[in-house]
């Protein structure tokens, strides 16, 4: 139910009134040495610890009195004041005991305005008392809030007790979140591995749920510094995991044990809202971490290093992670790594960034984004930010005269672009087209080549190939000397044949027309081998292949049709081509401009004027879990579309 406000302020006027005049006063609360007359209507209603008080036949009911030793008058008369007169009450000095005292008096609603408080108040100063607290307090509002404060400001307390002490599930947010901000991922590697390793008790027992209970000393381990470690025998090093043996055997071992407080249980004569309870408590959340955590965190490896953004770490930091004997001892977690590595060997091998897991996409705070980009007929460059979605410009493309369209691509993340003269059987082309780049936030003629009617850009290697449909043949351009070196690299099998798509595949260009089957539109595929420049002829695909575009997820290269038919390219043992038909996506026909995977979407950028400028999302699940994200564009002539990764400094909204 819905509390209109004017009600509500006028409820809180008449119970101040009621508490200023002090009528109907039936209860009295002693706090130190001052007593306070209240009503048990208006306690009840708000404490539930009083109510159940009132509910009761205890002495303090039958005789109207009774007295808290938990908290000072001071913050009872405060708890008094916002109860009958809705007033705020808290300031940076009184928050804490206000929230201790309504956690024992359980006022849901003054518990809700301390923590809001607390986490408005959160500073590198006390971030970690404030954790402590709401540990003890079992305050989720409080521990979600600093899990915000520690992503914000991850490089200052990466190395605070709090940050070791985060729950698994808090610590698998902050590496999780976008919005971390991390000097690097390098460091947030660093930091997985320490938590992984931060382990401090007493205890005689650990708990495994595969190896069952290990009987070891008392120990405190912290990176593998353990005096007591060197006479454990190898059941319980393979327990422990990730102790190295340099530091085993290391004369110079530190032993950094700590006292056992125990922080739940405060035993029968402690009151957990007594102070020096509580500092007591306090102390043991930063000494210890249960039993029960230390398989818990092991567990978490593999989790906090998917959930990490491994494919943009420095290949040093992949290294030595990688041989992290925590890693060794868990073969998922070593397989991550893996895969991150390949996947910079892949990007480096194609020259272009053509897919995006989620271990590789930029964080918030980075320089790099994540673009789709595209260019109009009249040169106009645009870029869609997948991580903002939003749009941006580039600098207009300098059109030579004549000049009609333009096909992109990407080489070692920059941009190349050519410019076409539209196809016209009779005309005599006076001009050349050009091949660009874009850098220092413009473009840039590097050769002239043509003038090409119609073609494709292709990346592979070092060398940029131009697939001239009106030339019968391809040419390369070779990147490592600036593009100066141009050459004519073959010539087409048929002179009939028109392709509408091309695209680099191992060490082949495989080019995609039209034919005709029973009678229907189909698709012919031809491959040239980039070494010995033989060409092949392939499958023949049901569908057009105009608004054929492909796009790459983890190893395996997919064709789209413009139909909806996916298809996945195989390569057998005897390297014969094979395209597997998947599923069809959609029933329409779309004249699609370029697709990619992003996360956990495949982005399909499909030219349609009357959807122009709106995204879709098709509640379709593509390999088990991922949905496909269409982005409309307008068809006005537009380029293909190639997704990049740019420093957002070059980009203008």
């Amino acid at each position: 139910m819905d509390v209109h406000q004017d009600c509500a302020v006028g409820i809180a006027k008449c119970l101040k009134s009621l508490w200023e005049q002090q009528d109907y006063l039936d209860y009295e609360v002693k706090v130190e040495d001052e007593t306070f007359k209240c009503h048990r209507l208006i306690l009840a209603a708000c404490s539930p610890y009083f109510d159940a008080l009132f509910r009761s036949d205890l002495k303090e009911t039958r005789d109207g009195f009774s007295t808290l030793r938990t908290m000072s008058s001071t913050t009872f008369q405060l708890i008094l004041t916002a109860i009958y007169t809705g007033s705020d009450v808290l300031t940076d000095e009184n928050v804490i005991d206000v929230w201790n005292a309504t956690h024992l008096l359980q006022i849901d609603f003054m518990i809700k305005h301390c923590e809001k408080r607390v986490v408005q108040g959160l500073t590198l100063d006390n971030f970690e008392e404030m954790y402590a607290l709401a540990k003890l307090l079992d305050s989720k509002n409080v521990a979600d809030g600093i899990v915000e404060f520690t992503i914000r400001h991850f490089n200052q307390v990466k190395n605070s007790n709090t940050f070791w002490q985060l729950a698994p599930n808090e610590f698998l947010s902050v590496v999780k979140s976008q919005d971390l901000m991390a000097s690097s991922e390098d460091c947030v590697l660093e930091s997985i591995l320490k938590w992984v390793d931060y382990y401090k008790d007493e205890t005689t027992t650990l708990t495994c749920p595969e190896k069952g209970e290990v009987e070891c000393p008392n120990y405190t381990f912290h990176g593998g510094n353990c005096k007591e470690i060197k006479n454990l025998d190898q059941q319980q090093l393979d327990m422990l995991g990730e102790v190295s043996r340099e530091n085993i055997e290391s004369e110079d071992i530190t032993d950094i044990a700590t006292n056992n407080v125990k922080f739940c249980g405060t035993g029968p004569e402690k009151d957990i809202h007594d102070t020096d309870t509580m500092k007591e408590n306090s102390l043991s959340l930063k000494t210890q971490i249960s039993k029960e955590h230390r398989c818990s965190r092991l567990q978490m490896l593999a989790p906090l290093l998917k959930s990490a953004r491994t494919c943009i770490a420095s290949p040093t930091s992949l290294d030595k992670v990688y041989k992290d004997v925590l890693v060794q001892a868990d073969h998922e977690a070593k397989n991550i790594i893996y895969e991150a590595v390949r996947y910079q060997l892949s990007t480096a091998r194609d020259g272009q960034w053509i897919q995006w897991p989620s271990a590789s996409i930029y964080r918030a705070c980075n320089n790099f984004d994540h673009f789709g980009v595209f260019v109009r007929q009249n040169g106009a460059s645009e870029a869609l930010s997948l991580t903002r979605n939003k749009w941006f410009k580039l600098e207009k493309i300098p059109f030579p005269d004549g000049a009609k369209f333009v096909n992109i691509n990407v080489f070692n993340k920059k941009i190349y672009a050519l410019t076409g003269f539209g196809y016209n059987r009779y005309a005599t082309y006076d001009f050349k087209s050009e091949v660009l780049i874009f850098r220092d936030k413009k473009w840039e003629t590097i050769t002239q080549v043509g003038p090409l009617p119609r073609f494709f850009l292709i990346s592979h290697g070092d060398y940029i190939y131009i697939l001239a449909t009106d030339e019968y043949g391809i040419y390369r351009i070779n990147l490592s000397d600036e593009g100066k070196t141009l050459c004519r690299f073959t010539t087409f099998p048929d002179r009939g044949i028109t392709f509408t798509h091309a695209m680099a595949f191992e060490k082949n260009i495989i080019a995609f027309y039209n034919v005709s089957r029973n009678c229907e539109s189909a698709t012919g595929v031809y491959r040239v081998n980039l070494n010995d420049k033989q060409w092949e002829q392939l499958d023949i695909l049901p569908g057009s292949a105009n608004g054929l575009t492909h796009f790459k997820y983890d190893s395996d290269t997919f064709i789209l049709q413009g139909n909806g038919n996916l298809h996945k390219i195989a390569v057998n043992t005897e390297r014969d081509f094979l395209f597997e038909f998947i599923e069809r996506l959609w029933e329409n026909e779309f004249n699609l401009q370029g697709a990619f995977m992003y996360s956990d979407n495949l982005i399909v950028f499909a030219a349609d004027s009357s959807k122009a400028g709106t995204r879709t999302t098709l509640q379709r699940r593509l390999f088990k879990d991922k949905d496909i994200v269409i982005n409309w564009i307008t068809a006005d002539d537009i380029s293909n579309v190639v997704p990049v990764v740019l420093s957002k400094n070059i980009f203008e909204v």
